[in-house]
């Protein structure tokens, strides 16, 4: 769906350049379409209304009592975002989950450290690399950059998924599990850059304060993303800089802002971008499962490409997330 103030003449030409710049490479694009995307951007910057764009949508827009209450609210539900305050404060993991759990029940399980290109903070040092809760923790104490993205621990220690209430997250998936599980712990301070996937996301704030920041998928005209054969996609722009010279049209995109507290559970429908920054010391939970028809009426364009991915091929990517249930490492063809 085209966004509000922009012509249908370069909503089309920015689904051009996007489509090409997935097949041809990153650096090619940007030589090729360099002269066009300017003249793009001088004419949207021209637009009638552009300079009422860049609005916070209200948060009564999106906050819902209950499930039954967002579905009945939204039929199509999965098109919509949605933010439950304190749905997850009875549960077992909200009260029993911290560093010492851990640290001490899990302080020898291997977990995995993720550098993949756009979804780690460029400006922190962190390695692809096998290692230990407890080596984490001790590692987490000098060095606050530490950040612990997408661990599968929950899928390798099914007796984690226990403490979850199963029934209320599957709600979004037909009442079955049909994803896969992940888990997120951080100091305050650690930031995930902006990106968006195919999956859509049942995410649950166990510990600490996290602040999204959230766009819709029509809204990447404004975002700079890039197309980069990855199963997801990501760009540099950053919500918190939005006369960046690099991407000239942040300021005009509409998005959410929200600060999910212990307990808040959030429904993030397919491919809407997300920055996030961990406020405090941080822990939480999330459930993740793709439906493509759902994906495909939301975008078709990121759905197609995300089918197309070569880095890698989407059939390695299947196995490395659905039978050997860890994130591959797309920074390089093979895990370390």
């Amino acid at each position: 769906m085209k966004p509000a103030n922009i012509n249908s003449r370069d909503w089309l030409l920015s689904n051009f350049m996007f489509f090409i710049e997935h097949f041809v490479g990153l650096k090619f694009s940007q030589w090729l379409f360099k002269g066009m995307r300017a003249r793009m951007i001088s004419r949207i910057k021209d637009s009638q209304g552009i300079q009422q764009r860049g609005r916070t949508i209200p948060l009564a827009d999106y906050e819902y009592e209950s499930f039954e209450d967002f579905r009945e609210r939204n039929p199509l539900f999965y098109t919509s975002l949605a933010v439950f305050r304190g749905a997850a404060k009875d549960w077992t993991c909200s009260k029993k989950w911290n560093k010492e759990f851990f640290k001490t029940q899990y302080g020898s399980t291997e977990i995995t450290m993720i550098d993949n290109k756009g979804l780690v903070d460029k400006d922190a040092d962190q390695e692809f690399k096998k290692t230990t809760f407890k080596d984490y923790f001790d590692e987490a104490e000098t060095d606050k950059s530490k950040y612990l993205r997408f661990s599968r621990i929950m899928d390798h220690n099914p007796e984690l998924l226990d403490d979850l209430n199963l029934d209320w997250i599957t709600q979004f998936s037909g009442g079955k599990l049909a994803g896969g599980t992940y888990m997120f712990i951080g100091e305050g301070g650690t930031k995930t850059p902006m990106h968006a996937g195919m999956a859509h996301n049942v995410f649950m704030q166990i510990k600490g304060d996290k602040k999204w920041t959230i766009y819709a998928p029509n809204e990447r005209i404004f975002l700079d993303v890039k197309a980069e054969r990855f199963p997801y996609f990501s760009t540099d722009a950053n919500p918190n800089q939005l006369d960046d010279p690099n991407h000239p049209l942040l300021k005009y995109a509409q998005k959410y802002e929200i600060i999910l507290g212990e307990g808040d559970v959030m429904w993030l429908p397919s491919f809407y971008f997300h920055y996030v920054e961990n406020l405090t010391s941080n822990m939480a939970a999330s459930y993740r499962f793709a439906k493509s028809i759902e994906s495909f009426k939301i975008t078709k364009m990121m759905t197609t490409l995300c089918f197309l991915q070569t880095k890698p091929p989407l059939f390695v990517y299947f196995f490395y997330n659905m039978f050997k249930k860890q994130e591959y490492q797309f920074s390089k063809k093979t895990l370390k």
